[in-house]
């Protein structure tokens, strides 16, 4: 399961990667990276539901975390003139309008 789950994975990415809506990494690694953060948000929200009983955030958590992931696989545009090198930037891309 857990390597079909992977090439799933990766096979989405591979794709979006030559669509050129994801940014051009290895979609393996990628795929692992996925997997990961899925399977240690697992852990950790299981752990604070045992421990605190009624804590179960589990799908926000994991919504959140896919939101922050996401922003930063997508393939974006950043217009070096809005802010100085190093500094943070404000990005466009598909299906992103700025994202501050």
């Amino acid at each position: 399961m857990y390597h079909s789950a992977l090439e799933k994975i990766a096979k989405i990415l591979e794709e979006g990667i030559s669509q050129g809506n994801f940014i051009a990494v290895s979609p393996e690694s990628i795929a692992n990276v996925i997997w990961a953060l899925f399977l240690g948000i697992v852990i950790w929200e299981d752990s604070k539901r045992i421990i605190y009983h009624d804590h179960d955030h589990f799908m926000q958590t994991l919504d959140n975390a896919f939101e922050i992931f996401g922003r930063g696989l997508i393939n974006a545009i950043v217009n070096p003139t809005v802010h100085p090198k190093g500094s943070r930037q404000r990005r466009t891309g598909v299906g992103n309008p700025a994202v501050p």
